[in-house]
């Protein structure tokens, strides 16, 4: 309920913002057009004619923008050929309401175009502006959409790609000989050893990783340092494998050399005798030792990646465009209400003059 303190507030307010300058509007000569374009946006008041000059005089009258003015202010207007394209409105005061509640409210014109970018200067008549924001607006949905279904469909295929092709069993298996070969000591060597002992990877996500204990395989992955091509001693592994399905798990396994042991390929397959003397138990530095299936699984990861990356510029450009729709409607509004003049000239009998009005 609205107390009867909330009511005279209200009140008074309604009676000083309208019928207020209604009165003030009988007491002049203007006819009763300007009588009603006061209730609905309120009466510019003009200094009296004898505080100004002419010419300040016929600017002020000019820019109160009525259609009807004093024989005398015609003269005034005509003088400096202002006024000449004043006609009166024709329009319905319910439709001078509307266009006034965007033309002369900054708010809500800011407001309603970073809603909906255009609305406010569709409001204004502004139809390139509006279509221009509105393109944007629709083109940027679409690709953001797009990238966004385009980027999840290539992520599954990716997902699926790798839980056939790469296995842990094989990874924690080379892990242990990698050891081995390179004469390499770890304290956690021996549990992960008798974990694999005859196990042979099924490519099957749910019977590997049921196999396999990923806290002794971290253990281990924590004191293994890398080998390299070069015949340098590095430090140790930068990670330890994520847990299986994550986003982290999907990622590392097709970026990092660490993990290339563990695709389907990379053991047991024609490609590296056919290409290379290969190290198997080596990393190479810059890749050379990743076999076709991990530069595949990289290939796709990237792909999709590149997906998301794009719908999220789409998004950033969605933002800018209601942004920059918002404050084109605030200026434009601050354009037309407060009339931003330059005006220079020479006046007769007078000297150069350049008005800038904010």
């Amino acid at each position: 309920m609205i107390s009867g303190q909330t009511l005279r507030a209200l009140a008074f307010l309604l009676f000083f913002g309208l019928i207020g300058p209604a009165a003030s509007a009988v007491d002049t000569d203007k006819p009763k057009t300007y009588w009603v374009n006061a209730l609905l946006s309120g009466v510019q008041v003009l200094p009296h004619p004898e505080t100004v000059t002419e010419w300040e005089r016929a600017n002020q009258l000019e820019s109160t923008g009525y259609a009807e003015h004093s024989p005398e202010e015609t003269g005034i207007l005509s003088g400096y050929g202002m006024g000449q394209d004043a006609l009166p409105s024709t329009r319905n005061p319910f439709q001078n309401r509307f266009d006034n509640t965007f033309t002369q409210t900054p708010a809500l014109s800011f407001l309603s175009s970073g809603l909906v970018p255009g609305s406010a200067q569709a409001a204004r008549g502004n139809w390139i502006r509006a279509g221009a924001f509105l393109l944007i607006e629709a083109a940027s949905v679409y690709l953001i959409l797009d990238y966004q279904n385009s980027g999840r469909n290539r992520r599954a295929g990716y997902e699926a790609f790798a839980d056939g092709n790469w296995s842990v069993v094989q990874y924690a298996s080379w892990l242990v000989d990698y050891h081995d070969v390179n004469n390499l000591a770890n304290p956690n060597l021996e549990a992960l050893r008798a974990m694999v002992e005859g196990l042979d990877p099924a490519w099957n996500t749910a019977t590997d990783w049921n196999a396999i204990d990923i806290g002794v395989l971290r253990d281990v992955e924590r004191n293994t340092p890398y080998v390299t091509t070069d015949n340098l001693y590095a430090s140790n592994f930068s990670h330890i494998l994520p847990a299986y399905g994550s986003q982290q798990y999907y990622e590392l396994i097709a970026k990092y050399y660490q993990f290339q042991a563990g695709w389907r390929d990379y053991i047991t397959s024609d490609w590296r005798d056919y290409y290379f003397d290969y190290p198997v138990y080596q990393i190479d530095r810059s890749g050379g030792n990743a076999s076709p299936l991990f530069f595949e699984g990289a290939l796709l990861a990237d792909q999709f990646n590149s997906d998301f990356r794009k719908a999220g510029t789409y998004t950033m450009l969605l933002i800018g465009n209601h942004i920059v729709s918002a404050f084109d409607a605030y200026f434009t509004y601050s354009l037309h209400k407060q009339r931003t003049t330059l005006s220079a000239g020479v006046l007769p009998g007078r000297q150069l003059t350049l008005n800038l009005t904010f």
